[in-house]
């Protein structure tokens, strides 16, 4: 497989054989041989004071009001809930959403459980789903007791558009993505699911898929480049995966 690109933006996508033939004028980048080409990572995670990013308090239901109101412009809200009882409330909210809100996309991010008829209706709604490693405030929810197992990620159903907002650190993509797939729990993720988290949904959970998340014709020609192909690695070693962010300016 093989990419064209144009100005910054992806011209065509297909065979090695088939773009030579169809765009000879087009320079062949040897950098690229042997490696594995993904949409670039998109960050979904937002600072808890920009504009559209609602927290969502433990005690009394936020007025669904506020969430239409948290956007202008068309940007996304993120509505950030510590715990199931602010969860819950979150979710009480957007059903409660006015049809006619001019709100941009809109996701929940937290910690808790939601049944999969609620993740039906969020997906229906186009609200997106995210999975947080990052260790959100416990100001909800009790302390897990000894046995229950982790307590800091957000712990929805595996079903409808799942982001992953990672944590800090060196290869944090592909790193939160591996951790899904070893998870014995409500967060396990298959690996063609876990790699979208962090591409496709990601952008979509921003409002951004018409630009970026996938490698099509159109989109921004903004790649992570790869030394091995993590559907062909095992998961205990995607944190290990060397590879760099590449971006064509005018090419």
């Amino acid at each position: 497989e093989a990419v064209i690109v144009k100005d910054g933006v992806i011209v065509d996508v297909g065979g090695i054989d088939d773009l030579v033939q169809a765009y000879p004028g087009a320079a062949f980048d040897e950098r690229f041989l042997r490696r594995t080409l993904m949409p670039a990572f998109v960050d979904v995670r937002l600072p808890p004071n920009s504009p559209g990013v609602i927290d969502v308090p433990c005690q009394g239901a936020i007025l669904a009001e506020e969430i239409a109101a948290g956007s202008t412009n068309g940007r996304p809200i993120r509505v950030v809930a510590s715990g199931q009882v602010a969860l819950a409330a979150a979710i009480e909210a957007v059903r409660r959403i006015p049809a006619k809100a001019a709100i941009g996309r809109l996701s929940i991010e937290g910690r808790g459980t939601v049944s999969p008829e609620t993740v039906e209706l969020l997906t229906a709604l186009n609200v997106a789903l995210i999975l947080s490693d990052e260790v959100l405030p416990d100001a909800c929810d009790p302390p897990p007791r000894s046995g229950d197992g982790e307590n800091n990620g957000a712990m929805f159903p595996i079903s409808g558009v799942i982001a992953i907002a990672p944590a800090e650190g060196d290869n944090r993509f592909l790193a939160a993505a591996g951790k899904r797939l070893l998870d014995s729990g409500p967060l396990r993720l298959a690996p063609q699911e876990a790699l979208e988290a962090i591409t496709t949904d990601a952008a979509f959970a921003l409002g951004e898929e018409a630009s970026r998340g996938v490698i099509a014709p159109g989109r921004r020609a903004t790649f992570a480049v790869l030394d091995r192909n993590p559907l062909a690695t095992p998961a205990e070693t995607w944190a290990a995966i060397s590879g760099e962010a590449f971006s064509t300016a005018a090419q």
